[in-house]
């Protein structure tokens, strides 16, 4: 039995983000009544509100924490408690690893799981113990999606 657990550090960044684009969008509110300039606004307002609902959009879908235990995947959303999920790796159909480049020097790499009713995704760059779940996969013998 193993947590995989999200690493914070682009979870804070995500809601640092959020919070600011709020706060921009809460400032050309502001600044509107004192300049008079409509065009500013509307350029800047929809813009940072699609931003900050992204941001927190990805903040709340992220945040999930894994335990794996008796051969079950329980998926916790923290701030989405209706949509935790209980997986059985006996019914896992595949499994494949992807190296994603994000630029010429920095790669990480993503674990995908394909279940009946749904996929799984993780990454080592996102989520702790994505070893111990990959060498727990290559143990089992699961089928490895080409």
């Amino acid at each position: 039995m193993f947590d995989i657990e999200p690493r914070t550090h682009l979870l804070v960044v995500f809601g640092i983000m959020a919070v600011g684009c709020l706060l921009g969008a809460g400032f050309s509110v502001a600044y509107l009544p004192a300049s008079g300039h409509y065009g500013w606004f509307l350029a800047t307002f929809p813009l940072l509100l699609v931003m900050a609902i992204q941001f927190a959009r990805l903040v709340l879908t992220k945040w999930k924490s894994i335990r794996v235990s008796q051969g079950k995947l329980l998926v916790k959303f923290r701030f989405l408690p209706r949509s935790n999920q209980v997986l059985d790796l006996a019914q896992l159909r595949s499994w494949h690893e992807v190296e994603v480049s994000t630029t010429k020097t920095q790669k990480y790499l993503r674990l995908q799981l394909v279940f009946p009713n749904g996929a799984l995704k993780l990454s080592n760059l996102e989520y702790s113990n994505y070893d111990k779940l990959k060498a727990l996969l290559k143990k089992q013998g699961k089928p490895v999606k080409s």
